[in-house]
């Protein structure tokens, strides 16, 4: 299975060269290899992204077999440092079942998913009691990036690292807004904690985690994906926190957009996709440099003809924006015969194997 990428020139027999158009992306990780800066990575997606059936269950342990933990891996193995290092959100996969997906989040039961779409589909919250939301993130860091959505009617909340002492204590201010704040700590790896302050049942809607070393660069991956999301799902969130404004927020060096399959599911018109994703690739590349990613083929439950249509639609917009673009349906052919390789789950999701294969194929992209 070697793959189909395009607008890489001079391609190599596996299908993969340099694109002279990820500039961004090749400056930012220049500065890690050099030990003088942080990248980027932004996987925006559904639950391909998020790696539903990866553990061979829907969602135990998800996380660890997704393809951002396992891009992170192929680009630490391939010489560039690489970790996965936050969390922003429940994957609109439930709370109780997203405590199963990624055991780096702990929560009591006052916690619960705020319904309305971030980055990484549903938030945090709490209007009930003081018992700590809490994230134990890997490898060692002393800077813990914050946010949280916040006006003044909101509850206080305060934060601390493995129990200790309150390192900071924020206050709701103002109309509601998207809230990021910085806060540092011994090096070490720790437990963050997330703690209501003041009037405890006031709301408290905290966003997300991001960590990382000021001593030792490397790229931050970070996992943007909701579980069911359409293209038209992510640009049409509304509020201070929807996935398009918060991009701005985290500032990934490149974003590798990797959308279609429930296009697919729910038989979206080519047109409809289409429109969706320009507003999101335009979004994107004011911000970062973009890879897209076309859907492998799902089952025959499917028409093949919607789904060559998605497909058809990522190779336009690919020559639209002039972007890199990983054909996984090339990569894994017919549903029949990927799934008869093991490469499937279920009829429309990867197995632990396809998740793999699909970080390996993207990690051969950036590093020419």
């Amino acid at each position: 299975m070697s793959g189909l990428t395009i607008n890489l020139p001079a391609q190599n027999a596996g299908g993969f060269a340099t694109h002279p158009g990820l500039r961004r992306w090749r400056a930012a990780r220049a500065k890690v290899l050099f030990g003088s800066a942080d990248a980027q990575i932004a996987c925006v997606g559904d639950s391909e992204t998020m790696g539903t059936g990866g553990s061979g269950t829907a969602y135990v342990n998800g996380a660890v077999y997704a393809y951002p933990r396992r891009l992170a891996s192929a680009l630490t193995s391939a010489g560039l440092p690489a970790a996965e290092t936050s969390c922003f959100g429940d994957h609109r996969i439930g709370f109780t079942s997203f405590l199963t997906y990624d055991t780096r989040v702990l929560a009591p039961s006052a916690w619960v998913e705020f319904m309305a779409d971030g980055p990484g589909g549903y938030y945090f919250f709490n209007n009930t009691d003081a018992n700590a939301l809490s994230f134990a993130p890997v490898p060692a860091f002393d800077n813990m990036i914050l946010w949280d959505t916040t006006n003044s009617a909101y509850c206080a909340w305060g934060m601390n690292v493995d129990g200790g002492a309150t390192i900071a204590t924020l206050t709701p201010t103002g109309s509601t807004r998207l809230r990021r704040t910085v806060e540092t700590c011994a090096l070490a790896t720790h437990t963050i904690n997330i703690i209501k302050s003041g009037t405890l049942n006031l709301n408290l809607v905290f966003n997300g985690w991001d960590t990382f070393d000021s001593t030792t660069h490397r790229v931050r991956v970070h996992s943007l994906s909701g579980s069911g999301w359409q293209a038209s799902q992510v640009v049409g969130a509304a509020g201070v926190s929807a996935p398009l404004p918060f991009y701005t927020s985290i500032a990934p060096d490149l974003f590798l957009i990797y959308l279609g399959t429930n296009e697919y599911v729910n038989n979206i018109t080519p047109a409809a996709f289409t429109a969706a994703m320009q507003t999101l690739i335009s979004a994107c590349l004011v911000i970062g440099d973009v890879v897209l990613i076309a859907p492998a083929f799902a089952s025959t439950a499917y028409p093949q003809v919607t789904q060559q249509a998605i497909i058809n639609c990522c190779y336009a917009l690919a020559t639209q924006y002039s972007l890199p673009l990983l054909d996984l349906s090339k990569r894994f052919g017919l549903w029949v015969d990927g799934n008869a390789s093991g490469m499937y789950y279920d009829v429309d999701h990867m197995s632990g194997a396809g998740y793999l294969d699909i970080a390996a194929s993207i990690s051969n992209i950036l590093m020419q």
